[in-house]
């Protein structure tokens, strides 16, 4: 069992992604966890080879040196959040997360909240701290 208190996340990257009908992931072998969520349409990964048929209600957790692509279905356009980060033990370790490739979890409101929020956050909007001092 993961002791959640013991890892450290280090985001790089984040985006509430709507895609185009010719969006696509370059095939590639990643050097950091992918972890998206998507909330509506459909998409098609390969990871390590396999290939995963993904819908809204989807998480998909990709582990770092693990190879993916991706193409968006065109007649059902995917829109998702997508974060890429390092995930480290107390001590600087390479650490993983306990999710599987593709998890069905469904359409979250806890979730769509707390990725609203960190969107904001990424993009430097200080409206989601109301009265509370950032500092």
């Amino acid at each position: 069992m993961i002791d959640y208190d013991e890892i450290i996340p280090q985001l790089g990257y984040f985006i509430k992604r709507h895609c185009t009908p010719s969006w696509a992931i370059d095939e590639a072998v990643i050097d950091f966890v992918d972890l998206t969520y998507i909330i509506e349409g459909s998409a098609r990964y390969s990871i390590n080879g396999k290939l995963y048929e993904v819908e809204k209600g989807d998480l998909i957790c990709i582990p770092k040196n693990h190879r993916r692509q991706s193409v968006c279905n065109p007649n059902n356009l995917m829109a998702s959040y997508a974060a890429n980060f390092q995930v480290c033990n107390l001590v600087g370790e390479d650490a993983s997360l306990p999710f599987p490739l593709v998890s069905k979890i469904g359409i979250r409101s806890e979730l769509l909240s707390w990725y609203q929020e960190l969107n904001a956050e990424w993009l430097g909007d200080d409206s989601i701290f109301g009265c509370f001092d950032r500092d």
